[in-house]
């Protein structure tokens, strides 16, 4: 205590000298003030408390000076300067400890700090408060500058600093400021404007409050008491000019309700429009964080979305561009982005509200997905991190715009927006006042916009350049880049009518089925039952053989076929269709085909089961069958038209030489081996391989020696494959 009441007194014998120096210097500005109207005066206070300040002052003082004494006696030269007379609109105090009382106290900023007294209201525009508060050192505890308010005392100038930061919520009347001043500060060049607006239709009172806003900007962009504040006019001009910016600075660059420029999904920019910013804390070593919306579909209608941005502290200047996110106004070349922007939130529309049945659409590209994402795999892992969970992969096929079944399918902790969550914390004040003052800064009418109505520039600026769908092929749930979607061909019907080898008869059985599904009349009475068209054939099945399990997935997969208006190929559906009691009492196995007939019941949509067992099928699914096919053995004149399809592709882009030999050996060997189709196919491409291998065309040397080997091959397996094909057609009841 004793240290601290030492210290007082010595700053209190250094600022008797300087208001010595200030009387004399302040007499002679009055001089030269004394012919001036009490509104010229006003309009002329900070250019004259500039010229005060810019006078060198040396007191001569043997004792050395600590850092803490020296800003002190700066800071109360600054108040001098800004402290009136008793005809003066406003008055600069100081709220500091009072060491005779131990309460904190308003006090002129001068020597001989005495308790201030309550001022008139009749001509006093505004009280400027400077907070000094106890600082405790290494060493010692001393007092500091941290903070200030306005007391605004002038109703004109209520009602003007109101209608200065009416976006941010200036309601009738402002009668207190705190710093940083936030709102004031984004406002500042609307306040400047005000401030030497002349307005020939403005009262007397009008004019004063422009003159008082004049004084009020003068005091906070000089000397508001807030260190950071201080440094940032003083740097302002120079920061917005270079692009650069402060960490402790950052929030004057990011205002409420303005648009930022982001990279969050495959290095393609996206604007938001920022919700809120925090100023950080002076002595704690926390993030910058921003919370902005972007604009999304979920399904079913456009809403705001929120995500949080964070800039880690840092020490210096900082490049704008160099941050996770910046200012939109400060784009090299922001028009241009901005229509650049608008233009992919046109498509981006076009595919998010595709009707059912066109959400089909071709996609090469890279594109994000979740590791693990497939439909059967959106169990979140508990050690999920963005590190582990993200990953992106080139991918060329077909794929599924689908937002609604994204985000019901897809695991929780699955990404949005390229690796970005929603933010989940509270936004916004909701209530009615809210929603009516702020409608213009937050957008809260941009919720819940129907597909049918017609977004605004602004809307389809903020969209994302990703849609949210499945890959087909890969399986699995993917973000996907909006300007590499594309149309999918028309469909062409010679891969039905020439390419697939099938007998006429079987084709025309197909095609009639399928176009008469959807147009059946017939329907069982029973409400909710489905009309769906299931074809079996051949092949192999992934959905998995636990009972526990399997309805679960069944039930998606089934879900998406019947939304997307998919046919649903069912490989090795073996286990499915097995009649159940044909393994005894595996009931692991039963109840899997009762779930399996459960679900075909209902399922609106065309499936195709592929199985090898034929003479296992339950009764009950036989029942469910619509169009039955068994695929024999190819005849010689089918595997010739495989070879030919084959060798036709290759020919078509040059890569085979001679090709009449390649003809000549299908028809009179190729042909006559008892090859498959899945072989025929093997027997080209591998041939082809070896022939790029060696760095020449394919030709019909290729071809002879990989048909020998895989004969070869085949005829080893022939006793083997006998008793495998007995086996499964064998009936397997008692034995």
């Amino acid at each position: 205590m004793a240290t601290n009441v030492g210290s007082e007194t010595r700053v209190a014998a250094l600022e008797q000298k300087y208001i010595a120096l200030l009387e004399r210097r302040v007499a002679e500005l009055e001089n030269r003030l004394s012919s001036v109207t009490v509104e010229e005066q006003m309009s002329k206070t900070v250019t004259v408390l500039s010229e005060a300040k810019t006078k060198e002052i040396t007191i001569e003082n043997k004792a050395p000076e600590r850092a803490d004494v020296s800003e002190t006696k700066a800071d109360n030269n600054k108040e001098e300067e800004n402290e009136p007379d008793d005809n003066s609109r406003y008055r600069v105090v100081l709220y500091t400890l009072d060491p005779d009382t131990g309460n904190y106290v308003d006090k002129q900023p001068t020597a001989a700090a005495k308790p201030v007294k309550k001022a008139s209201k009749t001509n006093l525009a505004f009280t400027f408060r400077k907070i000094m508060r106890a600082q405790t050192t290494r060493t010692e505890e001393i007092m500091k500058y941290t903070e200030s308010e306005v007391d605004v005392e002038s109703e004109p100038l209520q009602r003007l600093l109101a209608r200065v930061m009416q976006k941010y919520g200036g309601l009738g009347k402002i009668t207190q400021l705190e710093s940083p001043y936030q709102n004031l500060v984004w406002s500042w060049n609307t306040a400047e404007e005000e401030a030497s607006k002349i307005d020939p239709e403005d009262t007397g009172d009008e004019k004063q409050a422009r003159a008082d806003l004049k004084a009020l900007m003068g005091i906070i962009s000089t000397s508001s008491g807030h260190a950071h504040l201080d440094r940032y006019f003083r740097t302002k001009d120079a920061m917005l000019a270079s692009r650069t910016a402060t960490f402790e600075s950052l929030w004057t660059r990011f205002p409420r309700g303005s648009f930022i420029v982001a990279i969050p999904f495959m290095s393609l920019p996206q604007v938001f429009l920022v919700q809120s910013c925090e100023v950080p804390d002076d002595e704690a070593d926390e993030p910058f964080t921003i919370i902005a919306y972007s604009y999304d579909w979920n399904g079913s209608t456009f809403n705001r979305v929120p995500y949080q941005f964070s800039i880690s502290p840092f020490t210096d200047k900082k490049n704008i561009f160099e941050l996770p996110c910046y200012p939109l106004v400060e784009a090299t070349d922001a028009q241009n982005l901005r229509d650049t922007l608008i233009q992919r939130g046109r498509k981006y529309v076009e595919y998010c509200i595709a009707q059912k049945g066109k959400q089909t659409f071709h996609y090469e590209g890279l594109a994000l997905h979740q590791r693990g994402g497939g439909i059967l795999n959106s169990e979140p892992r508990i050690d999920e991190t963005p590190a582990v969970r993200d990953c992106s992969s080139h991918l060329k096929g077909v794929v599924v715009v689908d937002f609604k079944s994204y985000l019901d399918y897809q695991s929780p902790s699955a990404p949005l927006l390229g690796d970005m969550d929603r933010y989940f914390g509270h936004t916004e004040c909701s209530c009615k006042d809210c929603r009516e003052s702020l409608e213009h800064m937050y957008k809260y009418s941009w919720d819940r916009a129907s597909p049918k109505k017609e977004l605004s520039n602004e809307q389809l600026m903020l969209l994302p350049p990703r849609v949210l769908g499945y890959a087909l092929a890969q399986k699995r749930w993917v973000q996907l880049d909006v300007e590499k979607l594309q149309n999918p061909s028309s469909a062409d019907s010679r891969n039905f009518n020439d390419k697939l080898i099938l007998d006429q008869d079987h084709k025309d059985l197909i095609s009639r089925a399928v176009k008469a599904h959807g147009k059946s009349n017939i329907l069982d009475h029973i409400p909710g039952k489905g009309r769906g068209l299931a074809f079996p054939g051949i092949g192999v099945s992934d959905i998995g053989t636990k009972s526990t399990k399997v309805e679960e997935n069944l039930q998606k997969v089934f879900a998406l076929a019947g939304l997307w208006e998919a046919v649903l190929l069912f490989d090795e559906a073996d286990v499915f269709l097995e009649a159940r009691g044909s393994r005894g009492a595996d009931m692991e196995r039963n109840s899997m085909v009762s779930v399996l007939l459960r679900i075909l019941e209902y399922y609106d949509g065309i499936l195709v089961l592929t199985t090898n067992r034929l003479r296992t099928f339950d009764i009950a699914v036989q029942s469910r069958i619509h169009v039955a096919i068994e695929y024999g053995d190819l005849t010689k004149e089918q595997r010739e038209k495989i070879f030919f399809e084959f060798l036709d592709q290759l020919n078509s882009r040059k890569l085979v030489e001679e090709y009449e030999q390649c003809v000549a050996w299908v028809r009179e060997e190729g042909k006559t081996k008892q090859f498959n189709g899945r072989q025929i196919r093997n027997i080209v491409s591998t041939a082809m391989g070896m022939a790029h291998a060696n760095g020449r065309l394919l030709h019909r040397g290729d071809l002879l020696l990989v048909a020998q080997n895989t004969d070869a091959f085949k005829r080893a397996l022939a006793d083997q494959e006998a008793v495998f094909r007995n086996n499964q057609i064998r009936p397997q009841y008692g034995t």
